[in-house]
């Protein structure tokens, strides 16, 4: 089963947001309502900084991180964890925790 979504063509592979959580239920449920509002999200493998078992998390545009927060501090997402920025300038990527 292919759990990544029509939107995934749509997202930066050069400058995107990684959003983590414990439970990969938490994952698919954010990936639904965030494209439920018209965002682009994905799963990706989940960021070896994050030093967190869940092996998947949710891949989307770095402008999304506001409607990704209200969506989590709505309630429901006990599992969240953080929110990582990717970045990939002159061949070389840098990840740095957002929250």
């Amino acid at each position: 089963m292919d759990n990544n979504t029509y939107e995934d063509k749509k997202l930066n592979d050069s400058d995107f947001a990684i959003i983590v959580f414990r439970a990969k239920t938490d994952v698919f449920s954010l990936i639904v309502a965030l494209n439920s509002y018209g965002v682009a999200a994905s799963t990706t493998g989940t960021p070896k900084e994050a030093r967190i078992g869940c092996g998947i998390a949710v891949k989307t545009e770095v402008r999304a991180i506001g409607t990704a927060l209200e969506i989590i501090n709505g309630g429901g997402y006990d599992s969240f964890y953080g929110i990582y920025r990717t970045k990939t300038a002159g061949g070389r990527t840098s990840r740095t925790r957002v929250i």
